[in-house]
């Protein structure tokens, strides 16, 4: 969770910056946080909608809130960018 403020920080002072995001939803999803990562892989896509990491982030949080049918447009949105996306596959 510490983690994740620090990237929220960042953030803050970078409002363009889709890699602060990426970390912070990661840092979240990993503290349990789920909701909050959805926000902030959210905010990431917002920025740059084709950012894979972000939007397979998504999905596996999206997954986590039982929220099945928004992570798996989430994971089709990865897949199109690159069908070979290990992360997408796996997810």
């Amino acid at each position: 969770k510490a983690s994740a403020d620090d990237w929220a920080a960042l953030a803050a002072e970078r409002p363009d910056d889709v890699a602060a995001r990426v970390h912070q939803g990661k840092n979240l999803y990993a503290a349990g946080i789920y909701d909050k990562a959805a926000a902030a892989y959210q905010d990431a896509i917002k920025i740059d909608g084709r950012n894979a990491a972000a939007l397979v982030g998504l999905a596996r949080a999206l997954d986590m809130l039982d929220q099945r049918e928004k992570a798996d447009e989430s994971l089709a949105a990865a897949l199109a960018l690159n069908p070979q996306n290990t992360a997408a596959l796996m997810a």
